[in-house]
């Protein structure tokens, strides 16, 4: 039974990880300069990587990817903005 909750938790991660590259990662040009958006998606795929290799020894860390994504995606996207002056 721990098993399969580990593994449960280790997918749901991972979804959830894919869920926030589908929406803010994947819009990012909208709001950022292209070169930073594709470096944007770039560190997303790293993150990727990393949360498919963790999903099975390590699914508590995969399931905390997801919203420590979109907090990095909102500092990223913040900081361009005060240091670059980003605008929509």
């Amino acid at each position: 039974m721990q098993r399969r909750r580990r593994a449960i938790i280790g997918w749901l991660g991972l979804a959830g990880y894919i869920a926030v590259g589908v929406f803010p990662y994947s819009v990012s040009r909208v709001l950022v300069p292209e070169p930073a958006a594709y470096l944007l998606l770039a560190l997303w795929a790293v993150g990727l990587v990393a949360v498919v290799r963790f999903r099975a020894p390590r699914p508590g860390l995969v399931a905390l990817s997801a919203p420590a994504a979109l907090v990095f995606w909102v500092l990223y996207v913040q900081a361009g903005s005060l240091l670059f002056g980003w605008s929509a």
